[in-house]
Formats: C-alpha cells, structure tokens, sequence
C-alpha cells in the first residue's frame, strides 16, 4: 500500500481516496498513515452530531491530521435562511427635496 501512495505522489499533485465510514470500519483509519489529511464528510440529517464527533475522535486517535468537514447533500432550497448562509445587499438613489441634491443609500 505505501508503495501505492508513493508512486501516485511522483505523479499526481493531489490524491483522494473515497473509504467507507470510518464509524463503521477500520479502512480509512489504516488509510491515514499514508495520508497527509482526512476530509470528513457529513450528511445533514443522516449524520447526528455524536457520530461526527466519534469519527473525528476514531480520526485523531491514529494521528490522522482532519482538515476540515465537507457537507454532503445539504439542500440550499429546503434548507431557508434560518439553517444556511444569508446575505442581502443593495443600492438606491433618492432625491432630497429640501436642498435640490441627489443622495444615495445603502440598505
């Protein structure tokens, strides 16, 4: 397997290597070793807070370097502001009656 790793090195720039949970079996925890980071990936409704949390724990406990979490299957629609990001912005022109100018906002 190191061997693997190695002659994908010499060629590739990055390399990713989809595993099963690793909750549920000890492939990406072999894995890290040959690895120089783990992305763990979560399904909003799927995956509950504690079993985040176990994996990263399963993670950290092979020294695994976690760089981030990637959300799978997260929809933006169903999801409305009060779960996602929000962000509004814009510009208008109005016109001051008492001194004749023109000002502008923003909102």
């Amino acid at each position: 397997m190191e061997n693997t790793f190695e002659a994908l090195k010499q060629v590739y720039d990055y390399i990713i290597v989809d595993t099963p949970p690793v909750s549920v079996v000890t492939d990406a925890a072999v894995l890290c070793k040959y690895v120089d980071g783990a992305l763990l990936v979560v399904r909003p409704g799927v995956t509950t807070i504690e079993g985040a949390q176990l994996s990263k724990k399963n993670l950290e406990a092979v020294n695994a370097r976690v760089l981030g979490v990637v959300m799978n299957g997260y929809n933006v629609k169903k999801a409305g502001k009060k779960d996602g990001y929000y962000y509004s912005y814009s510009y208008g022109y109005s016109n001051d009656d008492a001194a004749g100018k023109k000002s502008r906002s923003k909102a």
